[in-house]
């Protein structure tokens, strides 16, 4: 599988450090944090990731058109959105070519952000994660590594193989989620550690605060989607 990452032209050439990406899995922990990450910071929009398998879907956000695989930048910091992504035997060539990109591209370190069933809670803690041995020996753990016998799975998991493979710091990152609806709390719950970790002051109080709303907005957009893709496999029936 042939992908490619298109960058603008004013930023060819430019090196990051911090990769940072999450997904739509447990409580769409990930993808709701990426989305808060980018508004808040007001990252820069500068690429596009182009796969053969590249979903058939574009939208307008005001004046600007949104691609399925999107790239965002603010200072030091990339940030991968995956709006949609392909089906599952498309799905390792992609997540394997970005790692690569990653690696061979200079950045320093990776973070991804998911969910973790909150069923699975014990105490008091906020989050698990599980990591890399490059980053463990780098940058060492500031939560506890999920518990044995619990899986990761999805994009999140390809890209930790892939960046394990290449002996590449990266690190997931799992808060607590609930597995039946979107969980703004739990972004708020990543969100605050990378503060912690890069020195960020990203206001997470509106996940918290309106986190209904919040979920409904998230809700609504899955399901336009969805209806969309419906009416997109029909025509062609």
């Amino acid at each position: 599988m042939k992908v490619k990452v298109s960058l603008k032209k004013e930023v060819e050439g430019k090196k990051w450090k911090v990769f940072i990406t999450g997904f739509q899995g447990v409580g769409f922990t990930g993808y709701i944090a990426l989305k808060h990450l980018v508004s808040s910071l007001k990252a820069r929009p500068i690429g596009v990731i182009e796969t053969p398998s590249l979903p058939p879907l574009v939208w307008m956000d005001g004046e600007r058109l949104i691609s399925p695989l999107q790239l965002y930048e603010h200072e030091n910091f990339m940030f991968f959105i995956a709006e949609a992504i392909p089906p599952s035997k498309d799905q390792y060539g992609l997540f394997r070519s970005i790692v690569d990109w990653v690696v061979d591209g200079g950045f320093e370190e990776a973070v991804l952000i998911g969910g973790l069933d909150q069923r699975f809670k014990r105490g008091d803690d906020k989050m698990r994660c599980a990591a890399t041995e490059a980053y463990v020996k780098a940058r060492g753990l500031r939560v506890p590594v999920i518990e044995k016998g619990l899986l990761i799975t999805g994009p999140l998991a390809l890209m930790l193989h892939r960046f394990e493979v290449r002996d590449f710091p990266a690190v997931a990152l799992l808060p607590y989620a609930n597995m039946s609806r979107p969980d703004p709390l739990a972004a708020a719950n990543s969100i605050a550690l990378l503060n912690e970790l890069y020195g960020l002051n990203v206001d997470y109080t509106e996940l918290v605060k309106d986190a209904e709303r919040i979920e409904q907005e998230v809700k609504e957009f899955l399901e336009r989607r969805e209806a969309e893709r419906r009416a997109e496999s029909q025509a062609y029936i």
